[in-house]
Formats: C-alpha cells, sequence, structure tokens
C-alpha cells in the first residue's frame, strides 16, 4: 500500500526529541519538531556539514538569513552582497547555526499565508559572492535553498508517516545518502493482534531505476538484524536509516524508492504485522 494510501488512516504525528533529530543529521530542523502555527515563535537550526552546498563549513561567521518564502522579511534581505544586518543567525556550535522567528511577524503575513507557500530561505556570508559554485573551491558563499513545511494542527493525520514528510503523494525529497525516518504510532492501531506489540522490526527493501531489488535480510531473518529494529518510546516507534548504506546499494546505482512492512520479530501470519506496506520514492538523487 502507497503513502499515498495512508492518508485515510489515523495518524498522531509524532513528536520526536529535538536531540534525535539532530542525531539523524538532518539539513535543517526546528524547535518545536513540528511546526503548526505561525503567530507563534519557531527556532529554526541548519547544519552547514550537511548541506550539498560545501563552502561554508567552518565558517566562523557571521551568516545572514536569505529569504523569499512566504515573502520578503521585513525590512528586506538586504542586498546580496551586503546582507541586512538584522537578520543574523546564531552559532550553537562548530557549522550548527539556528535563528528564531515569529513567521507571520517576521514576514508581515497571514498565517494562511505561511501555510500556503511554507518557509524557504538559505544562509549566506554578508557577501554572498557569485559564480554559481558553492563548492569548497567556488566563490558562492551560501548554503542550497533550504524550507520549513508549515502545516495546520491536525492536517495529515496518519498513524505510520516518515521524516522528512512526504511531498507531491509518496515521495520524498532526499538523496540515498540522506538520512530517513519511519514514524509509527500504535496508539492509533486499529489491528486488535497488533496493539501493544512489543519488538517491532521493518521488512525492507529497495528498488534503483533500474528494478534491481536489495534487501538486508529476507523476511523470516528480519528479527535477526539490529539495523532493522524500531526504537520504542512508550507507544511511539521511530526506525532512521542511511538507505545507501543499509541496502548497500552500488556507487553507480541510483536509489529509486524503498518499500517497508512494519512486523513483529516472529512473523508467522498476517496477524503479526501492520496492514500493507509503505513506498517512499527518493526524489532527489
Amino acid at each position: 500500500m502507497k503513502a499515498t494510501m495512508k492518508k485515510t488512516f489515523a495518524f498522531l504525528l509524532m513528536v520526536a526529541a529535538l536531540s534525535f533529530q539532530a542525531a539523524v543529521a538532518q539539513k535543517v530542523w526546528t524547535d518545536p519538531v513540528v511546526v503548526t502555527d505561525p503567530a507563534a515563535p519557531v527556532k529554526i537550526y541548519i547544519d552547514l556539514t550537511k548541506m550539498d552546498c560545501s563552502k561554508l563549513v567552518g565558517f566562523a561567521g557571521p551568516l545572514y538569513i536569505w529569504t523569499w518564502m512566504p515573502g520578503d522579511p521585513v525590512g528586506g534581505n538586504g542586498a546580496w552582497t551586503a546582507s541586512n544586518l538584522d537578520h543574523t543567525w546564531t552559532n550553537e556550535s562548530p557549522d550548527i547555526w539556528s535563528i528564531t522567528i515569529t513567521p507571520t511577524d517576521y514576514y508581515g503575513v497571514s498565517a494562511q499565508a505561511v501555510f500556503d507557500s511554507d518557509i524557504f530561505f538559505l544562509a549566506k556570508a554578508l557577501d554572498g559572492g557569485g559564480g554559481g559554485d558553492c563548492s569548497a573551491a567556488g566563490n558562492e558563499w551560501k548554503t542550497e535553498d533550504l524550507s520549513v513545511e508549515v502545516n495546520p494542527p491536525g492536517a495529515l493525520i496518519r498513524k505510520v508517516a516518515s521524516f522528512p514528510d512526504v511531498q507531491d503523494g509518496d515521495s520524498v525529497w532526499l538523496r540515498q545518502d540522506d538520512a530517513f525516518t519511519l514514524l509509527y504510532d500504535n496508539a492509533l492501531e486499529e489491528k486488535v493482534s497488533m496493539q501493544n506489540p512489543g519488538d517491532l522490526f521493518v521488512y525492507a527493501r529497495a528498488y534503483d531505476t533500474d528494478g534491481t531489488e536489495y534487501k538486508p535480510s529476507t523476511i523470516s531473518q528480519v528479527r535477526n538484524n539490529p539495523a532493522l529494529k524500531m526504537v520504542q518510546v512508550g507507544d511511539k516507534y521511530h526506525w532512521s536509516i542511511w538507505p545507501a548504506k543499509l541496502f548497500n546499494i552500488p556507487a553507480n546505482k541510483t536509489l529509486d524508492f524503498v518499500r517497508l512492512q512494519i512486523m513483529k520479530p516472529n512473523l508467522v501470519t498476517s496477524n503479526d504485522a501492520v496492514d500493507g506496506y509503505w513506498e517512499y520514492f527518493f526524489r532527489c538523487n
């Protein structure tokens, strides 16, 4: 069952701890982790070491935000060669930076405008440079374009989801070497045989663009592979991977999608698994 078919399922989006979000090595994360109130402060974190643009790794600062959606910030971005000094990031630790904004105030727009557009931005030096090359050898002092999703409370209610969440149906805007997390809220499980299940594992398969299948374990051996065990926190479960590493995808192959099923360690019948499977297509490869 594809991720697009899961929209009808009940789900309470798991609010993972902020430290966990950092641990799975995302480019961008926020506090609160799920942003649902554009009129409340949100702290946006970035990790420069995870960027496709590597020019700013190790940069001592200062850094400035350059943002264009849901609109230009109040007071403007400044010039590309001389950013607005009011829009600085805070250095939290080496290569980790943060900025705190209240979106409706920061952009001077309505909450609905933020819901409709989300938040798009990048980080840059005072002078962003030029030339279009933001690699370590280039002369463009910036990150790639980044974003934070903002949805109204109660939007997209599911019991199984991913982090980052799906966009455009069943696609996640990740590469095969980016971190991916599967989230499951067992408190909303309607299947009696899967309520309060104890340990859970993920039967995981991946497919490259040529249709070749990769799987770290057969379904009968899933319980013997620690990399496939979900982490339980109360009724909530999460499972984080780097797909290229888990599936051992050759360097000359490109991941197309993963197919995931949640199951008990001693699978005997369909009563020992969450109904359906979830497919996530990787669209940044």
